[in-house]
């Protein structure tokens, strides 16, 4: 993290964002990091550097609502958000103001490398802006959220409880706090080292911490995942894209990840049957099928190559 650049960027007034740059001498491409739901960029310190290995320039930001970037409730644990539209205007102003211009000299692919909640984030943002980025290597995309209880239970909670006043209530979870800190009781990995090092980054600055979902944000969220799912959109996605999902994920649902990817014309799907959720924060047996499968679509690529004929 020590050759990471952080700085700020409003994309609207009284919001703003922390973004981190990492510069990469002769780079071959660009990569912009998504994170999901309570993500921060410290807790991609050791993605970003090994995109940064394969010779990617690499950036990333702080969603509204969590990391460092502005939160939006008075309790900042709180995970919130009125519409996933927002983040999706956000992240065109990120890549309009600071991505484009910053890595206009920079050859070779852009490459969208995001996880669940991003995941579903670029997506859309895929559909929408096509031009923007060559292609994608997601990881647990949120697709359909699992839970206690079904899907159509959920969303018509949360509609309820928004539709009543409740948006800013805590749909589950409550604050960060012991609960999150407690390795043997995570749905996120099977790696003590790395979910450790993610509560220490949290420990070492707590305006990291970012608790429960609010009724308003799950809400939003179906909203979002109806879009996605919706017929003909995923059709429209022209772009390669990779979805790695882990076979023992508790948090969304590998097998509507699988629907998905047979939609889209450029797809892709690999299963990791022992991954949790976050695989990329896993063991390196879990993490290995991602990184191999990437280098893969990588090398694909016809700007990657050509990159590489004019080193």
């Amino acid at each position: 993290m020590s050759d990471l650049e952080l700085a700020t960027f409003s994309p609207c007034a009284g919001v703003s964002l922390r973004y981190g740059r990492l510069r990469v001498p002769d780079a071959r491409g660009v990569a912009l990091v998504l994170h999901g739901r309570t993500g921060f960029i410290e807790k991609y310190g050791e993605v970003i550097a090994e995109l940064g290995a394969l010779g990617l320039a690499v950036w990333s930001f702080d969603w509204r609502g969590q990391g460092l970037s502005t939160r939006l409730l008075d309790n900042p644990h709180k995970g919130h958000i009125d519409r996933f539209e927002t983040y999706l205007e956000d992240l065109a102003a990120f890549v309009v103001a600071v991505l484009a211009p910053q890595a206009a000299a920079i050859p070779g692919p852009r490459v969208l490398v995001a996880h669940s909640m991003g995941a579903h984030l670029a997506l859309r943002h895929l559909h929408d802006r096509p031009d923007d980025f060559s292609l994608a290597a997601l990881t647990s995309p949120m697709v359909r959220i699992r839970g206690p209880v079904p899907p159509r239970v959920q969303q018509g909670v949360a509609a309820l409880g928004a539709r009543f006043g409740r948006a800013d209530r805590y749909v589950s979870g409550g604050d960060w706090g012991p609960r999150h800190q407690r390795f043997i009781t995570n749905k996120r990995t099977h790696d003590r080292a790395r979910f450790e090092a993610v509560i220490a980054c949290v420990r070492a600055d707590p305006r990291l911490a970012l608790g429960g979902p609010t009724l308003g944000w799950l809400a939003a969220a179906h909203r979002s995942i109806a879009v996605l799912l919706a017929p003909g959109y995923p059709e429209r996605i022209t772009a390669p894209v990779l979805a790695v999902a882990g076979g023992d994920d508790a948090i969304v649902d590998t097998c509507a990840t699988v629907r998905l990817m047979a939609r889209l014309p450029a797809g892709r799907v690999v299963v990791v049957p022992e991954a949790k959720h976050e695989i990329l924060h896993e063991r390196d047996p879990q993490r290995e099928p991602f990184w191999r499968h990437f280098v893969e679509v990588l090398a694909r690529d016809p700007g990657w190559r050509e990159s590489a004929r004019m080193r």
